[in-house]
């Protein structure tokens, strides 16, 4: 079964570039997994009701811009194959972001118990507007 690491590139609020990454096994052909990523990413942003994703916790400047896929050779751990699809998605939340440096983290785990089962990515920053009372 191929490897897949697929990779989310965008922009934050200064301008400066974000990529995070996740990695998935699956019987696809790399367009496909692509594809499925892509699809992931514009949902995760939206939402299930279009305005209650990511995007709707990050200021206009922060946006999401490319979504790639490299297929691995788990023999070498060297990419195969590339396949990359342009996007165009901004936040919708008002207000100033927060700075570069606050991120929300998304903790992986898997049914390996042990390093290689467990992952982190750390996703673009939050407008200021999203925090409670007590800075949370």
């Amino acid at each position: 079964m191929p490897l897949y690491q697929h990779r989310f590139t965008g922009g934050l609020a200064a301008g400066d570039i974000y990529i995070f990454s996740w990695w998935a096994d699956r019987e696809d052909d790399v367009n496909s997994a692509n594809s499925a990523a892509v699809t992931w990413a514009t949902n995760f942003w939206e939402g299930p009701g279009t305005d209650d994703g990511y995007g709707s916790l990050v200021t206009p400047d922060v946006t999401m811009s490319a979504v790639s896929t490299g297929e691995i050779n788990m023999a070498t751990g060297q990419q195969q194959t590339l396949a990359e699809e342009p996007i165009a998605l901004a936040g919708t939340a008002e207000g100033s972001a927060l700075p570069a440096d606050v991120a929300i983290v998304a903790s992986l785990r898997t049914a390996l118990a042990n390093r290689s089962g467990r992952g982190r990515f750390y996703l673009p920053q939050p407008a200021a507007s999203t925090l409670t009372a007590t800075g949370r």
